[in-house]
């Protein structure tokens, strides 16, 4: 584990800080608004070390949705939530600074091999006094929608060796302002069993398979789940 420098120090408080702000601002309002619903919370337990959280990706609160979900007395070990996110959001002057403080870093799909693609992902992992989001698919998949599970978040989990928790968002797709408001939808988030890339993965075992294996982990948890196909999009991540 290397030290943060005081710049890194600095930024990682300031993302805890948003974090706590929007949860406590969108916390009583999906509860309120969406019946927000949390199950499989006992799979968190306030002792454990650095976790991964892999989960469908629906819309694009599902960050905000998903860190600002989970038990209050869990948040404290499990903040700050860090968030891969497409290099393209980041190059945008008017986004940039919002997700920089709210726990996002760049990653490149296509830009090269799977360790130069996710370099920057493992160089998040020297901080282990935090947690990780990923989402699998790579991109927004509505329901009927096809699902790719990408190698990266196998790369990730294997290189890494952190415990991973496997969540279902469901209700959450296409969401409008005006469906929320007017009570028209109910979200729920379902936390499933943890594990560990080796518990899941055969010897030699190459990395789309297994990211296969930890999607449809996420699946089981969905109300909806899309349907999976056996070749990813890409190769990459």
């Amino acid at each position: 584990m290397l030290e943060l420098n005081s710049k890194q120090k600095q930024m990682k408080k300031i993302t805890i800080y948003f974090q706590w702000i929007s949860t406590l601002t969108i916390r009583p309002l999906t509860t309120i608004f969406a019946g927000l619903k949390v199950e499989g919370t006992q799979f968190l337990n306030t002792s454990q070390g650095p976790v991964i959280f892999i989960t469908n990706h629906r819309g694009m609160f599902d960050p905000w949705l998903l860190a600002s979900s989970l038990p209050f007395k869990n948040l404290k070990n499990l903040f700050p939530f860090r968030f891969a996110t497409s290099i393209k959001f980041l190059n945008n002057p008017l986004l940039r600074p919002f997700l920089l403080m709210y726990g996002c870093f760049p990653v490149a799909p296509k830009s090269g091999t799977i360790e130069e693609v996710l370099k920057p992902s493992m160089d998040v992992f020297n901080d282990r006094k935090q947690s990780m989001l990923f989402f699998p698919e790579g991109k927004v998949v509505y329901p009927g929608m096809k699902a790719k599970a990408r190698p990266g978040i196998a790369y990730l989990a294997r290189e890494s060796g952190w415990l991973v928790i496997p969540v279902g968002l469901s209700g959450a797709g296409k969401l409008n302002p005006l469906q929320f408001f007017t009570f028209r939808r109910k979200i729920t988030v379902r936390i499933g069993q943890p594990f560990f890339y080796h518990e899941i993965a055969g010897k030699d075992e190459e990395l789309i398979p297994v990211a296969e294996k930890m999607m449809k982990r996420v699946y089981k948890l969905m109300d909806e789940a899309p349907e999976p196909v056996k070749k990813p999009a890409y190769t990459h991540t």
